[in-house]
């Protein structure tokens, strides 16, 4: 994440760069090597290569200059038709059937079918099938499966490409420099499209095709669709929608890894990263309701109706009081400082002070081994919930304008718990519309009644 995304920080990315060759040259060597237990069959060019414990290959093409780690416990496997090219394979990954890749990294228990990508790095339980990949940034659970959508150019965390997925980064004559972020939990539908480069807040739901280079980070939860060629946003919706638990939800549960995990992971609904960025959607709405003309507001490139603005309003003020609610309940306050600006580093949240921290260790040589830096991060992320209760507690200092008392804490998390049933009210009603008349149609093929149709609709969806 630093290497790729800290390109202001060029003594953090040198430092990394030099632990990285430090590592290297101790473990280089002129073979080969095979570990205890893997089993190659049936495959053509092996070529300077280093096999782990347990690996099963089968039916390779092409590995060429790569490490395939695996342990008995997550064994790697390798299939047909495979080229790999300069090469990093973690442990409990599967990659079969004519996948090409060049120049790439592919994390734990990562998934991958008949993908072709170059340049790119695919992080922990990832999933990519028949589908095209180049230059990507590939964070935890980033989901693509069909053969007609293109990754490019572009970072991509908790995300789920719908069919036809499409970005494009040669917007000027200077090349293909541009670059799109798409922040945790964004979807893009069936066709959807950006002009890079662009930016997509936190579990933002595209729809269309969109070329106005919209940054929508101040707006989470929200879906932004096509209307005449024109970006319309509509702040907030998705923290009704059912969908969204049930992808919060289902992430933690599909975590596959065994054995240490490489990358932290944060699954945390109510967190600071997401609240700091519905904090400034607030202040943004409620600003632009304060004009109440307009039907139609003009912001960041984007348009935002004045019905959409009231509504997204009032679900951010909501899911701000859970939130706050739920961090105060959790942690111990004056463990550390947590206040201020919070970042979301490939999957774990941390406030953006503590990764400074970690980066002028870096840059003056205090840390100066994979060892020592991966280990600060753990601390960091071993202290999450005291970090989230202090930057909780900030926010309801600023508030009430004054240092909360216990009785102003146990106040607001039970506003906390009043808000979260309302929203869960809201996400119950819109799953329940996945149940009404209309979506039972395709079931029961031969019922010769309703009856009929609804028990072979429930013994499917129920």
């Amino acid at each position: 994440y630093v290497a790729a995304l800290y390109r202001h920080r060029p003594e953090s990315v040198e430092a990394i760069g030099r632990i990285a060759e430090a590592y290297a040259a101790k473990v280089r060597s002129r073979t080969g090597r095979i570990g205890q237990g893997a089993r190659i069959t049936n495959s053509n060019i092996i070529r300077n290569v280093r096999i782990g414990p347990a690996a099963e290959i089968e039916g390779v093409t092409i590995l060429s200059n790569g490490s395939v780690l695996s342990t008995p416990a997550a064994p790697t496997v390798i299939g047909a038709g495979v080229k790999m090219y300069d090469f990093i394979v973690a442990d409990g990954t599967e990659i079969e059937n004519d996948t090409l890749l060049k120049r790439c990294f592919v994390g734990q228990n990562v998934k991958l079918d008949n993908l072709t990508a170059t340049n790119s790095l695919f992080f922990a339980n990832s999933h990519f099938e028949n589908c095209e990949a180049c230059s990507i940034f590939s964070g935890p659970f980033t989901v693509s499966h069909h053969k007609s959508s293109l990754l490019i150019a572009g970072m991509f965390s908790f995300f789920n490409a719908g069919s036809g997925t499409n970005q494009s980064n040669h917007l000027f004559k200077t090349g293909a420099v541009h670059q799109g972020i798409h922040q945790r939990g964004c979807k893009f539908a069936s066709n959807g499209y950006v002009m890079l480069p662009c930016k997509n807040g936190a579990f933002t739901v595209i729809i269309g095709r969109h070329r106005s280079h919209a940054d929508t980070e101040n707006f989470p939860y929200s879906y932004l669709i096509e209307n005449n060629e024109q970006s319309f946003l509509i702040p907030g919706q998705n923290l009704s929608s059912f969908g969204t638990v049930r992808d919060i939800d289902k992430w933690a549960k599909r975590d596959a890894r065994k054995g240490p995990k490489n990358d932290n992971v944060n699954f945390e609904e109510c967190n600071p990263y997401v609240g700091e960025r519905m904090r400034n959607a607030v202040t943004i709405l409620s600003g632009l309701l304060e004009d109440d003309e307009p039907e139609v507001y003009n912001w960041g490139r984007m348009k935002i109706k004045s019905t959409s603005a009231a509504r997204g309003l009032k679900l951010y003020g909501a899911a701000m009081t859970k939130f706050i609610g739920a961090m105060l309940s959790e942690g111990k306050a004056d463990r550390v400082d947590g206040s201020g600006h919070w970042i979301d580093c490939a999957g774990q949240y941390m406030p953006s002070s503590a990764m400074n921290a970690i980066l002028d260790n870096l840059e003056s040589g205090r840390t100066a081994t994979p060892e020592a830096l991966a280990k600060e991060f753990e601390t960091v992320m071993g202290r999450y919930a005291d970090y989230a209760c202090n930057w909780a507690l900030d926010v309801l200092r600023q508030e009430l304008g004054h240092e909360p008392s216990d009785d102003d804490i146990n106040a607001s998390i039970a506003r906390g718990n009043r808000a979260e049933r309302l929203i869960k009210e809201l996400t119950d009603s819109d799953k329940e519309r996945d149940f009404d008349a209309m979506t039972m149609v395709g079931y029961g093929i031969d019922a010769t009644d309703e009856q009929e149709q609804k028990a072979d609709f429930d013994a499917v969806r129920r």
